[in-house]
């Protein structure tokens, strides 16, 4: 059901931005379609000019991993 929220690349993102074991950041300097919707729905923030995950990405991407 999680998967329904987001679509692959807005997934994709979120992925790059919660894997590994501490927060990872993109540049936000080109903040394209699926970070944009990302950002909206609070799964992810900017941070010195950078996109982090918010708690709840982290949150959402673990449902992910349950579902599979």
């Amino acid at each position: 059901m999680a998967r329904q929220v987001l679509n692959s690349a807005q997934r994709a993102v979120l992925r790059t931005l919660t894997s590994g074991w501490r927060t990872r950041t993109l540049p936000a300097d080109s903040l394209d379609d699926p970070a944009v919707h990302l950002l909206g729905l609070g799964l992810v923030e900017v941070v010195d000019g950078r996109l982090q995950a918010t708690p709840a990405g982290f949150a959402l991407r673990k449902l992910f991993e349950r579902e599979q």
